[in-house]
This record gives structure tokens, sequence and C-alpha cells, in this order.
């Protein structure tokens, strides 16, 4: 994938708590081939929006890290 977004949470508690989690999730996608941008939310529903911004700049794939409710809200957006 060339255009793929990688939307997380970086207050959800498992990323919070393995800051180290992101950039080797990031370094396998590379070493994979894929160019993955990293988009962390910053506020409630933001996932969503990233997720509408991603669809619109027509993204290859798109990736969601964090708890329920940023999954949630990937898949919605």
């Amino acid at each position: 994938y060339r255009n793929a977004h990688l939307i997380y949470n970086p207050n959800a508690g498992r990323l919070r708590r393995n800051p180290q989690l992101i950039p080797r999730m990031l370094r396998a996608l590379e070493e994979g081939g894929h160019h993955v941008t990293l988009r962390p939310t910053t506020a409630p529903q933001h996932a969503t929006e990233l997720a509408v911004s991603c669809v619109a700049g027509c993204a290859d794939l798109i990736l969601a890290a964090g708890g329920d409710g940023t999954i949630n809200e990937v898949v919605n957006g």
C-alpha cells in the first residue's frame, strides 16, 4: 500500500504504557514496503474525522489502533 494511514489514540492504555508500540508497527509496515502516515487522535470523535479525511484522500488502507472507542470511531468514519 502506498497511501496507508494508521489512526491511533495515543492515550489508549496499551499504547500509553508501551510508547514504542506505534514506532514498531510503523517500522514493520515500512519494511514490508508500505508507506504509512501516522494520524494520532487528539479528542473524542477525532478518529471519525480522520477516517473521513483518509477516505476522501483515496487511502489504500486505513489501520486503527486504540481501544474499542477508537476502533468504533474509525469504522463509522
